[in-house]
């Protein structure tokens, strides 16, 4: 994704740019045991120290490899030019398939991101909010030498690690709708490592460091920090002006009332799963709901497409839900009831690292609609059950009732 973002609105640039590819994470993530929050600052400040050190006035050029769950490995190419805060301004980041296919270029600069998508040829604009770290954002580092919290984002040190043979400290920065974990090198300040889990604790991405360096800024090549997207780019932008797939968090009353759309909520928690996120993006021409629930390894979404000119084609962002995400096995047509309907559309299935169970995807259309509903960490006979317990939201006020409970509870217990 990036196919589903939250409302994590923050400076993690790297952190925006890998979650538009991600469905979220499979591969469950259990973090150490957090030692004194007081240490964190310790941390974070001589991380910023070190960094500027090494800095000392150059362009930061960095590599990384991503690994995302269910799709595959992708390189990050980046450069970062610090202004007199210690921010990276401009910052050029580039995101490479396995083919060396570009799927993203952003640059960012005086708190304004834009990107382009080669495979959809679209452009968008959008503000970046500081909240938690950036690798390359010394000046950001330094907002978060507070003793353990900044507003509602806690900073927590949990011990140490070595990565790729050099001695990290473990830093988490958690919120009610995501936690990150970043691997600070003991010695250099550095994030040897970065991984983000979603509120069920799975995993959406990971990515460490290849290689960094300093460039004098005579020597960065021109067009660097240049976008360089063709005229043909077409320009679509959020209404709330959030990063990309940013998102504003919605009631569950109000998620069953946007128009032109099923009203699809789950009834009974079905495997245990409780919904935690309920968000709507709004763009120039088109729209996109999103729910997640979860619970002990397993999750379940329900993403939501439509637009002003008719069902959302493969021209539309995230191609418009029209096929099956790169490297799905077992695709085959599927017809089921969901919430009272009967439905034709395709399933898939999405291997994913380290787990048995792969994602289980179904696309379907109903209506002026086009949903993608995933299951990670079901069977395919765990997932096809909580397909049938999918409801109309607009026929069971009970269950809305029911589900904002849960919403309202997941929303004010941070991670």
């Amino acid at each position: 994704m990036k196919a589903h973002l939250s409302s994590r609105r923050r400076r993690l640039v790297l952190g925006l740019v890998v979650g538009v590819a991600c469905l979220g994470g499979v591969a469950r993530f259990s973090a150490p045991t957090p030692l004194v929050a007081s240490a964190t600052p310790a941390v974070l400040a001589t991380a910023a120290r070190h960094l500027s050190t090494f800095a000392d006035g150059n362009d930061l050029h960095a590599t990384y490899t991503l690994r995302q769950q269910a799709l595959g490995t992708k390189s990050i190419d980046v450069w970062a030019r610090l202004d007199g805060q210690g921010h990276p301004n401009p910052s050029a980041i580039t995101i490479r398939d396995q083919q060396g296919v570009i799927i993203e270029r952003m640059i960012t600069a005086n708190d304004e991101a834009t990107a382009y998508f080669p495979a959809q040829n679209v452009i968008q604009q959008a503000r970046i909010a500081d909240a938690v770290p950036d690798p390359l954002d010394v000046g950001g580092l330094k907002q978060f030498v507070q003793p353990g919290q900044n507003g509602d984002v806690q900073t927590k040190l949990m011990g140490t690690q070595f990565v790729q043979g050099h001695k990290t400290d473990i830093v988490t920065v958690s919120s009610t709708q995501s936690q990150l974990t970043l691997y600070y090198d003991h010695d250099a300040g550095i994030v040897r490592r970065q991984e983000a889990t979603d509120p069920s604790g799975h995993m959406s991405y990971m990515f460490e460091l290849q290689n960094l360096e300093a460039v004098t800024p005579t020597a960065v090549a021109a067009g660097t920090y240049d976008l360089n997207a063709p005229a043909t780019a077409r320009l679509v932008t959020t209404p709330d002006g959030s990063p990309h797939l940013g998102t504003k968090q919605v009631s569950v009353m109000q998620w069953v009332a946007y128009p032109n759309r099923p009203h699809l909520i789950l009834q009974g928690d079905p495997r245990g799963l409780i919904l935690h996120t309920a968000v709507y993006t709004g763009y120039e021409h088109q729209a996109l709901v999103f729910a997640d629930y979860g619970s002990g390894g397993k999750a379940f979404t329900v993403s939501m497409q439509t637009t002003d000119h008719g069902l959302p084609n493969a021209s539309d962002l995230f191609g418009g839900f029209t096929k099956p995400t790169s490297g799905a096995q077992n695709i085959r047509t599927l017809s089921t009831s969901i919430a009272g309907t009967m439905a034709q559309g395709t399933y898939y299935d999405l291997p994913v690292l380290d787990s048995p169970n792969p994602y289980r995807v179904l696309d379907v259309a109903l209506g002026q609609a086009r949903i993608r509903l995933t299951g990670r960490g079901m069977t395919q006979q765990e997932f096809l059950d909580t397909l049938g317990a999918l409801v109309d939201g607009s026929m069971h006020p009970d269950v809305v009732l029911h589900l904002q409970g849960e919403l309202d509870a997941a929303r004010s217990t941070p991670r």
